[in-house]
């Protein structure tokens, strides 16, 4: 897979119908993918150099600067998003 966050939000709207994915390309290259499926939504994002994943949550009020996974590499990433999509 190659570290496109539009290929990845392309094919997670493929492989869950319903799903809804939203791409920010920010100026340093970083990106925030917001992903969307019923009352559900997933967040992918690659800032300071690292990737974070995480569902967003009504108890966590909002979302921070802490992510419940983190990973340098964006095909671990994108896995992990796949996995917590896949089982909500």
């Amino acid at each position: 897979m190659t570290d496109d966050p539009r290929k990845l939000a392309r094919a997670l709207e493929s492989a869950y119908p319903g799903t809804a994915s939203e791409v920010d390309q920010l100026p340093n290259g970083g990106f925030y993918l917001t992903v969307r499926r019923g009352d559900r939504t997933w967040v992918m994002d690659r800032v300071r150099g690292r990737f974070g994943v995480d569902e967003l949550r009504p108890d966590d009020g909002g979302l921070d600067t802490a992510y419940r996974f983190t990973t340098d590499e964006f095909a671990v990433a994108a896995a992990e998003l796949h996995r917590l999509i896949s089982e909500g």
